[in-house]
């Protein structure tokens, strides 16, 4: 049945991208729920609309176009908010060069460690390749934005035609097709990674729709409030009481937040505070004036020392 609780207006303005987020996503999802639910009984309820937009809440009265900006302005404060994860693709670039440093270093090892090689062939075949791929020891210590065009020069080397028969001898052929492979797969990566930090950078800023999101949110509560005295539901008081709830705990926790910074200010040691009300201590203590016997003259009786007539 209806209830005649309504969502109480609310404003964004002391919260931060983080809290904001959060409502607008728990804001989502009970209007999803009431969505589904509704279609699960098959949607026939009573609408405020004439025709309910495809993709909208019409138990509610919200329309597919609301809808579409509540998606869009959580993007926009879920991009700000994971602005501290901004190289989306770190981890894949870190596993793929590790993935490749460990076959090109395979390969390095292998030639320029061929004294150890139990053939007499593949002793050979290294020792041919050596002086060509003895530069390659320790590339992998170079700046990781090196490593690509040096493994590039590396793979140049060691498919030179006169190497090929030495390759064979060694068994390399399919460990540098792999480090070719693997070195495209960071190349990839490392231009995914720049188009989404371009991306972020030209995008809308949370500030720039602040005013938008706000009257987004009124025109929402509004619309439920209105729709649950005109039309009431099982649905819509579960919504409005629902959101008051999530509403509430936002301010509580924000009201802590705020109260946690107010108790750190006033914890601060009163070291940090000059003393107004203490004597100072001379810098160098020889200066100081002795004490007297008559504190009350304010200064020291000195013996008359005028001859006597």
């Amino acid at each position: 049945m209806g209830t005649y609780n309504i969502i109480q207006q609310f404003s964004f303005n002391r919260f931060n991208y983080a809290e904001r987020l959060h409502i607008l996503e728990r804001l989502r999802e009970r209007l999803l729920a009431v969505k589904s639910s509704t279609e699960e009984e098959g949607g026939d309820g009573p609408s405020i609309q004439t025709l309910s937009a495809t993709g909208g809440v019409e138990a509610l009265g919200i329309t597919e176009e609301q809808m579409a900006k509540l998606d869009e302005v959580i993007n926009v404060f879920k991009s700000a908010t994971y602005e501290s994860t901004a190289n989306v693709k770190t981890e894949e670039l870190e596993e793929a060069d590790e993935n490749r440093c460990r076959v090109v270093n395979y390969i390095v090892r292998r030639i320029l460690d061929y004294d150890r090689l139990p053939l007499a062939t593949e002793r050979s075949a290294g020792k041919l390749m050596e002086p060509s791929i003895r530069p390659y020891n320790g590339y992998y210590m170079k700046p990781i934005t090196q490593r690509t065009h040096i493994i590039e020069g590396f793979l140049e080397d060691v498919r030179k035609p006169e190497y090929a028969e030495a390759v064979e001898t060694l068994g390399l052929s399919q460990y540098i097709t792999e480090a070719e492979q693997l070195n495209e797969t960071y190349k990839s990566l490392e231009v995914e990674r720049d188009s989404a930090a371009k991306e972020r950078r030209i995008m809308v800023r949370p500030s720039d729709i602040e005013k938008e999101t706000q009257d987004l949110l009124d025109d929402i509560f509004m619309m439920a409030n209105a729709h649950s005295l005109v039309n009431p539901s099982d649905e819509a008081t579960d919504f409005i009481n629902e959101m008051n709830n999530i509403l509430a705990k936002a301010r509580a926790d924000r009201n802590k937040r705020g109260s946690k910074k107010d108790d750190d200010e006033a914890q601060k040691p009163a070291t940090d505070k000059p003393a107004t009300d203490q004597p100072e201590t001379p810098e160098n203590p020889d200066s100081e004036t002795p004490d007297t016997e008559n504190p009350g003259s304010g200064e020291e009786e000195l013996p008359d020392d005028r001859p006597t007539v």
